[in-house]
């Protein structure tokens, strides 16, 4: 399924050879066996699987979708209401937002379901994944070398 293009997974759904909480439980369960060599993920919403069971029960309903339940990373400089937003950064280590960022608003009300916020340098302050507080992140091409960006 990682292989696959949004379009792919779009056209899955469509058919219904997949299911939302097949996908969201399909990335949980690579981010559960490959994250703690990669450390790309502050924080995991596990409750996402509820709102992919949510989705699945409305996709029977409608006919037309886009994108509709597809999961997503977020960078971790995004409110997310109810979910910890760190920046990287020690000093927000314990900051859960009370709203939503523009960004995850949007995304939210377009039915794209959250995984999790991903690691990044210090209030996106670098440019090689190295100066997070909660550790650096890896290239997962090759353990040895960055993944380049602030997050």
């Amino acid at each position: 399924m990682h292989n696959l293009s949004l379009n792919n997974l779009v056209q899955k759904l469509k058919k219904r050879e997949i299911t939302n909480y097949f996908l969201v439980k399909y990335f949980l369960t690579r981010i559960k066996k490959f994250d703690y060599l990669l450390n790309s993920f502050i924080t995991v919403d596990f409750s996402s699987l509820q709102n992919a069971k949510l989705l699945d029960n409305l996709l029977f309903k409608k006919k037309e979708i886009f994108f509709f339940g597809l999961p997503f990373a977020q960078k971790d400089n995004f409110c997310t209401k109810g979910l910890r937003t760190t920046c990287g950064s020690r000093a927000l280590s314990f900051f859960t937002p009370p709203y939503d960022s523009f960004i995850t608003n949007q995304l939210k009300k377009n039915n794209f379901i959250l995984l999790g916020k991903t690691n990044m340098d210090e209030f996106s302050m670098g440019s090689s994944g190295e100066t997070s507080f909660f550790g650096p992140v890896r290239n997962p091409w090759n353990l040895s070398r960055i993944p380049g960006g602030s997050s």
